[in-house]
């Protein structure tokens, strides 16, 4: 048997909303139901869908949000794909098939791993360097001397001390 939204298409509707009222009120009667296009579960998952994979004219934006005529192609195909049964795998296992690993905004497998885990790798390494760094610092500060030994005195020109113990006599 053939569901609702195969029978009635935009075209029926316009015609039932310009034509007769009975029509109207029969149209009216199966979107209020839920009749005329999917369950709950289905366009739920048609969302997830359209939300998780991305055009293909550009690979910028998902299929949910791009205005694009291949993203509204797109939409038509995992509606009807949902419709006819595929489950979101099988959906899924189609595009990748046809367009690549990179139509998927969230990579499966070692590669959507290595995409979350790469980022906080780095930022951990660079915030270790900055502690690292910042130690350093501090105990040159603290000694009053440099790693080789020599005081970090003896390496600011006599002329700018001068200035300095000058300009900040009065401060202790």
């Amino acid at each position: 048997m053939k569901s609702v939204a195969h029978i009635f298409n935009l075209r029926d509707l316009r015609h039932a909303l310009s034509g007769g009222a009975k029509v109207s009120v029969a149209l009216l009667f199966l979107m209020v139901t839920g009749a005329w296009g999917q369950t709950p579960q289905q366009h739920s998952e048609i969302k997830r869908l359209e939300d998780s994979l991305l055009a293909p004219c550009c690979y910028s934006q998902a299929v949910g949000q791009h205005m694009s005529d291949a993203a509204v192609q797109m939409r038509r195909e995992i509606t009807a794909m949902v419709l006819a049964g595929k489950n979101e795998s099988e959906v899924i296992a189609h595009y990748k098939a046809v367009y690549g690993e990179r139509i998927l905004i969230v990579p499966d497998g070692k590669t959507g791993v290595l995409l979350f885990i790469l980022p906080l790798c780095l930022a951990l390494l660079a915030l270790w360097i900055l502690v690292m760094v910042l130690r350093k610092m501090l105990d040159v500060s603290r000694s009053g001397t440099l790693p080789n030994g020599s005081p970090v005195r003896q390496r600011i020109p006599q002329a700018i001390r001068e200035e300095i113990e000058r300009r900040t006599e009065h401060w202790a």
